[in-house]
């Protein structure tokens, strides 16, 4: 995980891992909790694990913006970052450098 406050999920069974990064300052001038890691390998839904950890997030920090990029070139996905999608975010733009989907929540 990059330099700032880190928040590390990940389920008994090493099935599910999720990480929250919260930077002050950051050179893409997103604001909130970004998602820089997920992987669920469990047969629970993705977006539901998304919603759960946003939930754990905002009680150790507070409610607050939460973004993540996505990368459609890695994915096989026709709808890359349907999972965020589903569980309420939009896309709001792309990354400058390395045109990764750019997905974002605000809060409720």
């Amino acid at each position: 995980m990059p330099n700032g406050s880190t928040l590390v999920i990940r389920n008994w069974e090493g099935t599910v891992v999720f990480g929250w990064l919260f930077q002050q300052r950051r050179m893409d001038h997103q604001q909130g909790y970004c998602c820089s890691i997920f992987r669920n390998e469990s047969p629970r839904l993705s977006s539901s694990i998304i919603l759960e950890c946003e939930q754990i997030a905002f009680s150790v920090w507070g409610p607050n913006r939460v973004f993540t990029y996505i990368n459609p070139s890695k994915l096989k996905s026709s709808n890359p970052g349907f999972c965020f999608k589903m569980a309420g975010y939009r896309i709001v733009g792309r990354s400058s450098e390395r045109h990764f989907l750019l997905l974002a929540k605000e809060p409720r």
